[in-house]
């Protein structure tokens, strides 16, 4: 029967065998907020389980036992609680009545000890055979579940169960459920709280990072997997029952085991001093040695000497602007713009060259050893910079973004989407251009054309109203520009087709054959037939170039072709200002009242005593006679074909590979997106300064020049962007935008065209703004004089990299380098235009000749001396103004560009300007383009005073150019 120990805690339960057991409870103590002390947690409990190995006798076995520490949950260490530490009781165990050396089975003993039931009193007792003296102990502190160990080996487990009072195998008994309250295992030092095991079993059944003391004397497979720990009450009264069993001749196995555990304890006792490694990552705690007093005084003096310095350090870069140039050289530019500078010198020069002999190779011989595809002229970089900024600009337009879009984003970014849908541009092909040729006026090349008459065809009405889809090939180009500079009224003007714009890669073809100059004009309509109109209008028309009338046709038209580009090239260029009717009465034969009235009149009021402007006045009388003398058709079919040429770069046809660049390259001359491109690149630079500096620079060109006619201070510099591209309502009206049809790229581009064409065209007789010129468009990255407007025009996107632009944080000799000898050498061209009876080219000749390779002394080169003595003039005017900077400045020295410190400045000023100058052109030694660099840096004398040339060295200096500039 049941009984309860008086004063016991009622959790625990005593069986007949005289043994109090407990599980999952906790012991009664003083201190319910504290747990108990050394390796006790607040979940103790003992199990005991029996072994034996082989069916082995357990009376002839030694023992060996192990004690199991396993860490229960995270518990704070607190003090140890005042109550009487805790005692260990081991049950007593009767023999088995067996026959010796029977194999038992492998049973379980978990459910020995649960807590859930109460013993009944008619259970019998447990019996196990005499287990005989107990004298090596094995203490194993491990962090791994009990329901998780392995053991290794044959072994037989005894296994009382309490509800059958019967010993039976594991096979036998139902799968005990998972412990539902186990803690989950933290990692905690090894002086907190740890579930308590007391483990006899071979020392091979434990895995797992463990420290083991043991005794040598005995040895047994009796293993006890757990051991309850009760108050020293239920002690004494265990150890009452077990002298009774000794009365009884039973053995006593508790005051043993007790004994046994109690060395083990107090060795476990001084195990817990030592460091345990334990998985899971677990800390641990370790024996702090204490300071000496020599270490602490060493330390205080550490910390005041650091508190001091960082006083000092804080002081200095306050006072002198330390921060702004920490890690930086005071000598050396440190900025952006003067790092990628100095990249792009160290990536172009050849330094193993000597620039006194070949000042060309020295600053591009490393140029020209890059890939061909790097080889980029600075211009070509400015024009790749920017088409990189328009799809940069473009992505940047978000239509969830609060604030959204304006609504001229918003159509930019939808055009610039179709444009980039290539699938869909690819399927419909050369559609939407047939599609337009219904409606507007045709030719019969065209299948489809059904508005061609020719009894009724006026070829000046249908290039009226093919205006803008012929576009700059159309039988009469017209346009808009300014007469008197000072009057800036903007005025009609006419000029010849550029046939140059799909003719010069056939011609220049044609011409590298080497063939007779009568053979070239039939050479040139069969080339032209093939290599373009077959192609264009078997794509673009549909049509077969081979078949019937279709190939007489094309025939016709190259042939037409041909006769006009026999004129323009006979023909002197020239520029005739007369009145509209002057005009008409010059050329009856063209009637331009057709002309005007097929586009232009609908947006323009115009009469007879309108000034114009008429480019190639011959090319026009000429011209009436080949339009005589070839068929209606002829012309009419001319129209229909470069209409095709003119619009084909909006379509995607067989064969072609489109990218984004093509859709940058094509947006350059739209309002809409020149209005997105201001706006985002106008809060990071300095116009005003761009201005100032610019017009510094003209200013030195005219007191170092001599009479310049052509340029003076009246001459306006024009920066950035016209500010009527701000105007959202000019750029972008509400007619355009009902009239739009977003998802098609080609009708997108024709309606946007036209409609700025137009716009423009009602400009006409209208004075321009102080900041606006014809043909100001401000992502054209290059740099324009026009002399009709006497205007100097630098576009927004010529003010980027590789110029250093004026108001950047570098060197000003960077700055009159790049952008001072780009805006110079304009200038210069200009100035020697109009200077043609006063030049000093045969000096210039001389000196060309002996860098020239002997290949190419024979081939003319009167258009090289021209450009080399442009940029003569402009190295030695950015000189001149240079100097005069630093005398204003005070400054004598500046800072270098990284890389360059062992330059002075003017080397780097050289440096800077001849890299500026690398072109394809002058791979070769001794190529033309090589000799016009080398020829123009020759002509400076600072040029050869800063790289200490010799006189019997090339670059020498030579005074071909002094004798015509004013030096001051």
């Amino acid at each position: 029967m049941q009984q309860q120990t008086p004063g016991s805690d009622p959790g625990i339960h005593r069986t007949h065998s005289g043994i109090y057991l407990k599980k999952g409870h906790d012991w009664p103590r003083r201190d319910t907020t504290s747990p108990p002390v050394g390796l006790v947690s607040q979940e103790d409990s003992i199990v005991i389980t029996a072994t034996t190995s082989r069916g082995i006798d357990p009376s002839q076995l030694n023992m060996m036992t192990r004690i199991t520490a396993k860490p229960a949950y995270s518990v704070p260490s607190r003090d140890p609680p005042s109550y009487p530490p805790p005692q260990i009781v081991f049950p007593k165990f009767e023999p088995l009545e067996r026959e010796p050396r029977t194999p038992i089975s492998p049973l379980s003993v978990e459910n020995l000890f649960s807590d859930s039931e109460e013993f009944s009193p008619k259970e019998p007792p447990p019996k196990i055979a005499p287990l005989g003296s107990i004298s090596e102990t094995e203490v194993t502190t491990e962090a791994s579940s009990l329901g998780d160990r392995q053991r290794s080996g044959e072994e037989s487990n005894i296994i009382y169960d309490r509800h059958l009072g019967t010993a039976q195998s594991p096979q036998d008994l139902p799968t005990p459920p998972p412990e539902a309250d186990a803690p989950k295992l933290n990692a905690r030092p090894h002086h907190q709280h740890f579930r308590n095991h007391v483990h006899f079993s071979h020392a091979t059944h434990t895995q797992g990072p463990s420290a083991h003391l043991a005794s040598d004397e005995h040895q047994s497979d009796l293993e006890i997997e757990e051991v309850e720990l009760v108050p020293d009450a239920e002690l004494n009264d265990a150890e009452e029952h077990d002298r009774q069993n000794a009365q009884n001749g039973r053995p006593m196995l508790a005051p043993m085991l007790v004994e046994t555990l109690r060395r083990t304890l107090s060795k476990a006792d001084e195990f817990a001093a030592r460091r345990l490694e334990y998985p899971n990552g677990m800390q641990y705690t370790r024996q702090h040695k204490p300071f000496s007093t020599c270490s602490l005084i060493l330390g205080i003096l550490f910390a005041i000497v650091l508190i001091v310095a960082i006083g000092i350090f804080i002081a200095w870069a306050v006072t002198s602007d330390g921060f702004h140039n920490l890690g930086k050289s005071k000598d050396t530019c440190s900025t952006k713009a003067c790092i990628d500078t100095a990249f792009r010198l160290s990536s172009f020069m050849d330094q193993d060259v000597l620039p006194c002999q070949n000042f060309y190779r020295y600053s591009c011989g490393g140029y020209h050893s890059q890939n061909l595809a790097k080889q980029l002229t600075y211009q070509e970089e400015m024009e790749e910079n920017t088409l990189a900024s328009i799809l940069d600009m473009m992505n940047q337009v978000n239509f969830t973004e609060i604030p959204p879009p304006s609504r001229i984003e918003v159509v930019g970014r939808e055009i610039f989407d179709a444009c980039m849908n290539n699938p869909q541009r690819s399927f419909i092909g050369g559609r939407p251009f047939q599609d337009l040729l219904r409606n507007v006026p045709c030719g019969p090349i065209f299948p489809d054309c059904q508005n061609f008459d020719e009894g009724h065809f006026s070829w000046e009405r249908y290039a009226g109203m093919m205006d803008v889809y012929a576009g700059r090939y159309n039988l009469i180009v017209a346009g808009t520009e300014i007469i008197n500079p000072m009057e800036r009224a903007l005025r009609l003007s006419f000029r010849p087709p550029a046939l140059d714009g799909f003719l010069g890669p056939i011609k220049q073809k044609l011409l590298q054959t080497h063939m007779h100059e009568t053979e070239f004009e039939p050479l040139l309509a069969v080339a032209l037939r093939q290599d373009l109109l077959n192609e264009m209008s078997h794509q673009l028309l549909r049509i077969d170039p081979l078949s019937g009338d279709r190939h007489d046709m094309l025939i016709e038209v190259s042939q037409l072709i041909v006769q006009m580009d026999n004129i323009t090239r006979q023909i002197q260029p020239s520029r005739t200002v007369m009145s509209l009717g002057e005009f008409l009465n010059a050329v009856p034969q063209i009637n331009m009242t057709e002309f005007l009235n097929g586009e232009l009149s609908g947006v323009l009021s115009w009469s007879t005593g309108d000034p114009v402007v008429i480019y190639d006045f011959e090319y026009f009388q000429r011209f009436v006679q080949i339009a005589l003398q070839n068929p209606r058709r002829a012309l009419a079919n001319y129209l229909t074909v470069v209409a095709g040429i003119n619009l084909r770069n909006y379509l995607i046809l067989p064969g072609d590979n489109a990218t984004w660049r093509n859709c940058a390259q094509q947006t350059q001359n739209i309002d809409i997106y020149s209005n997105i491109y201001i706006n985002r690149r106008m809060n990071n630079i300095s116009l005003p300064a761009i201005s100032a500096f610019t017009q510094r620079l003209r200013d030195d060109f005219i007191s170092f020049h001599k009479n310049p006619s052509s340029i003076s201070a009246q001459t306006r510099v024009l920066v950035g962007y016209p500010q009527k591209l701000l105007d959202q309502q000019y750029v972008f009206p509400d007619s355009l935008a009902i009239s739009l049809n977003t998802t098609s790229y080609f009708d997108s581009m024709t309606t946007v065209l036209r409609a700025q064409r137009r716009r423009d065209f009602a400009e006409v007789g209208n004075l321009l703004a102080d900041d606006d010129s014809s043909g100001f468009y401000p992502m054209t990255p290059g740099v324009l004089e026009s002399r009709n407007e006497n205007a100097l025009v630098i576009p927004l996107a010529a003010l980027q990299e590789p110029l250093i632009i004026p108001g950047s944080d570098s060197p000003q000799f960077s700055i009159f380098a790049t952008y001072g000898i780009t805006i110079l050498t304009l200038l210069s061209k200009v100035y020697w235009q109009d200077q043609q009876s006063n030049m000093p080219l045969p000096c210039f000749e001389q000196e060309y000749r002996t860098f020239l390779s002997s290949n190419f002394q024979n081939i003319e080169f009167s258009a090289d001396l021209m450009k080399s003595l442009s940029i003569a003039d402009a190295l030695i005017t950015a000189e001149f103004s240079y100097y005069r900077w630093k005398d204003e400045s005070g400054l004598r020295s500046e800072i270098h560009l990284p890389t360059l410190q062992k330059m002075n400045n003017w080397e780097e000023f050289y440096v800077t300007a001849g890299t500026m100058t690398c072109n394809r052109d002058g791979f070769l030694a001794g190529s033309f383009y090589e000799s016009t660099i080398n020829t123009a840096f020759s002509m400076s004398e600072e040029f050869s005073r800063s790289f200490h040339c010799k006189k019997e060295q090339p670059m020498y200096e030579n005074d071909c150019l002094k004798p015509f500039l004013q030096i001051v």
